[in-house]
């Protein structure tokens, strides 16, 4: 038997061995020795464990045997030894066998009914102990060094690793959405964003119905450059500076001119309180996409102050500049938030400050310039006190005011006060 189970172990220990090392082509052959002889100190560990294990079996079975002749030999009832199991029993449970219990009987009766005192099993005492022990240590280590954090703390680590992660997946979202990708959604938290964002950035031109204004009327069927979401997201994006569109691309994430384009579709068919007279062409949702290339003001690619001064690019920057299309390089404001030109392209401008229409005409570019960068009137000082525009960006602003005050004939200047208060200023930088 017990050849039959060194056998059986050695086929299970060894083949695998055997296999491994066939399989193993490149190992050395010292390192297979060493493979095979572990393997072998493995199984003869296993068979002499085996044998042990079989031999005390055998002593046991002798030494009940011999206990068991002793007793019908003096004529009385062979003991029973307890096995394992009962040992275990024992040891666990302490208890007390039946016929003992008048030994653990205590004095009190209640209807007959006795109390023993047996001893608490030590299973649940070492549960007891555990816990005391496991108490201690829970307060040593998160209430007096701190070594784990406590439930609200690990509470607000993972809420900020969700926004983490959240802030990740919303990063890749806004790079997956441009005017190509971009979808119609009426997802209505997707719809309430694009509303408040047109409410607060969009009225200025276009009413807060979407009616329009200085910009053209979003809620009827006819539109300037197509009226798909694609083409609604795309001069979101980039604007038309010419018409005094700016672009949105700096100032919005992505997600954002999405909810709004989104939200100018639902304005489709609705009926505001003064609808502006249409313009452009028919929109057809069958039509092919209208996708203008980039307007290249919008690549805003700067030149220098020695730039030709009649190009046209300097001066279709120069008009950006003016209109807040194009923002200044120090953040501040465009100048038609107080001033006017007479020009075919940009709407009109505000009438707080003098017509510059002819400005170009009326002041030489050292007046202009000393003007635009060291501003003497309060308003101007404290608009441009921290954001000065800079020389760069006046020279593209003069090419801008050359170009309508004299390259187009009928540009007129509207505010005749402006005359007398541009040659007050020219003739105080004379003094």
């Amino acid at each position: 038997m017990l050849a039959r189970i060194f056998l059986s172990l050695l086929s299970i220990v060894l083949f695998p061995a055997w296999s491994f090392s066939q399989n193993e082509t490149s190992t050395s052959n010292q390192e297979s020795i060493m493979t095979v002889f572990v393997v072998l100190m493995v199984i003869v560990s296993m068979f002499v464990l085996v044998v042990a294990i079989y031999a005390l079996i055998i002593l046991r079975r002798l030494l009940l045997s011999e206990m068991e002749r002793r007793a019908i030999k003096k004529g009385v009832r062979p003991e029973q030894l307890p096995g394992f199991w009962q040992k275990v029993s024992r040891s666990l449970t302490r208890s007390t066998p039946v016929l003992e219990e008048e030994t653990i009987l205590m004095d009190h009766n209640y209807d007959g009914i006795r109390e023993l005192d047996n001893y608490l099993p030590p299973w649940w005492k070492a549960l007891f102990y555990f816990t005391i022990v496991w108490a201690v240590i829970y307060l040593l280590v998160y209430h007096v060094f701190n070594l784990l954090p406590l439930s609200g703390e690990e509470y607000n680590r993972e809420v900020a690793k969700a926004e983490a992660a959240l802030e990740v997946q919303k990063s890749l979202l806004s790079e997956s959405i441009n005017e190509n990708t971009v979808e119609f959604t009426d997802d209505l938290d997707i719809l309430a964003n694009g509303e408040s964002v047109f409410k607060s950035q969009c009225v200025v031109c276009h009413a807060a119905d979407g009616g329009g204004g200085v910009g053209p009327n979003l809620t009827d069927e006819y539109w300037l450059h197509g009226g798909s979401i694609k083409n609604i997201y795309w001069i979101i994006k980039y604007g038309v500076p010419e018409k005094g569109m700016i672009s949105w691309q700096s100032q919005l994430p992505s997600e954002v001119i999405r909810d709004v384009a989104c939200y100018i579709i639902t304005l489709k068919g609705t009926t505001p309180a003064d609808p502006k007279e249409p313009q452009g062409e028919h929109y057809d949702e069958l039509a092919p996409l209208i996708n203008p290339e980039l307007p290249p003001i919008e690549q805003d690619r700067r030149p220098t102050i020695s730039s030709v001064r009649d190009s046209m690019n300097n001066i279709q920057i120069g008009r950006g500049l003016f209109s807040g299309s194009i923002r200044l390089n120090n953040g501040g404001p465009g100048c038609i938030t107080c001033h006017h030109v007479t020009d075919d392209i940009l709407p009109p401008g505000a009438l707080i400050a003098p017509d510059l229409t002819n400005v170009y005409s009326r002041l030489d570019e050292k007046t202009i310039i000393k003007y635009a960068t060291t501003p003497y009137h309060p308003t101007m000082q404290e608009a441009y006190n921290t954001k000065m525009v800079t020389e760069e960006e006046v020279a593209l602003l003069i090419s801008f005011f050359e170009y309508v005050g004299t390259e187009t004939a009928h540009q007129q200047q509207r505010d005749k006060r402006a005359a007398g208060f541009l040659d007050r200023i020219k003739k105080s930088n004379q003094k």
